[in-house]
């Protein structure tokens, strides 16, 4: 868990910051995708708790760390994204009306998030309109 959602995103960030800073004109954006998680826990998800907090430390750092050399760095922490791991949810439970329901029930908008919500924050955050932005609290989208 610890080496697929947080040492694969560090070896990444890491080889993205080299080549940025390489540039001629040095800069670049990074946006981390890290997890609900970050805002709450649930049973039996230590190591997967463990590996989104470390990705926003690792992306809180980085922001302070590089902020001087053009680089920015956010975190987005969506919460149930409507995805094939949420299609198998539904498929293992009783009835996918109550698994929905039940889901629903722990989600202030009500529904899983479609995965292009995402990728137009992350989009955002990655251009230039977003050059005001690096993991501020404030920057961290959580849903």
């Amino acid at each position: 868990m610890l080496s697929i959602n947080l040492r694969s995103a560090f070896l990444l960030t890491q080889l993205a910051c080299r080549r940025m800073l390489a540039q001629e004109r040095p800069g670049g954006s990074v946006v981390n995708i890290a997890s609900v998680h970050t805002a709450g826990a649930l049973p039996a998800s230590v190591a997967y708790d463990a590996a989104t907090w470390g990705m926003i430390g690792m992306t809180k750092s980085l922001a302070v760390e590089l902020a001087d050399r053009n680089l920015r760095f956010n975190a987005v922490s969506p919460g149930l994204v409507a995805t094939r791991i949420w299609e198998d949810v539904k498929n293992a439970a009783p009835s996918h009306a109550e698994c929905e329901a039940h889901f629903g029930s722990n989600i202030p908008i009500g529904r899983p998030i479609d995965a292009d919500e995402v990728a137009e924050l992350v989009a955002f955050l990655l251009s230039d309109r977003s050059r005001a932005y690096s993991a501020t609290p404030m920057a961290i989208a959580r849903s």
